[in-house]
């Protein structure tokens, strides 16, 4: 499961598990940023 833990105008903070039986495997945080046209990110998704 995942949920946000912090939101901006132009970003948000994810953090996540993964269980399997009960137990948590993996845990994980990811921030992720919204770009502008013009930044060479944009388009890429």
């Amino acid at each position: 499961s995942a949920k946000i833990v912090d939101l901006t105008d132009d970003r948000a903070t994810v953090e996540g598990t993964l269980s399997a039986g009960g137990k948590v495997c993996a845990t994980c945080r990811g921030v992720f940023v919204a770009v502008r046209e013009g930044h060479p990110a944009y388009h890429r998704w």
